[in-house]
């Protein structure tokens, strides 16, 4: 069974020009409004370490997922960090630390010694110290 298609039903080539055209302006925007995300996900991720390091003792911080490969970052993503060194009575304390840093985005923080062997090794091969 074939459509029937009168020209009544097509689109114009104005209209799809001015289509096309508001199509590309919407991609750019959700480009640009993803990196204005990402930029400031990389800035509360620093943020994250320094408090860490200064205030929790922490010894090193990886950030690992989709923020440390640039291409994989969507504006689902959340900031995922990996430490070594945070007392896991002082975990929860840290946590709460790192919400207040930007509530806009989700940061998940795992202690290297709670995680296994192999696991840790991925993240320091691929993921970025800060």
């Amino acid at each position: 069974m074939r459509a029937h298609v009168t020209e009544q039903s097509l689109i114009d080539p104005e209209q799809m020009r001015q289509y096309r055209a508001t199509a590309h302006r919407r991609m750019a925007q959700q480009r640009e409004a993803l990196e204005v995300r990402r930029q400031a996900a990389w800035q509360t991720a620093h943020r994250a370490a320094v408090l860490l390091k200064t205030t929790y003792d922490v010894t090193r911080v990886v950030l690992f997922g989709s923020l440390s490969r640039n291409e994989l970052f969507s504006p689902h993503s959340d900031i995922d960090l990996v430490v070594w060194g945070l007392d896991e009575t002082r975990y929860y304390r840290a946590v709460s630390r790192l919400i207040d840093l930007d509530p806009s985005i989700a940061i998940d923080l795992l202690r290297a010694e709670a995680l296994p062997t192999a696991l840790v090794t991925m993240i320091e091969t691929t993921g970025v110290t800060l």
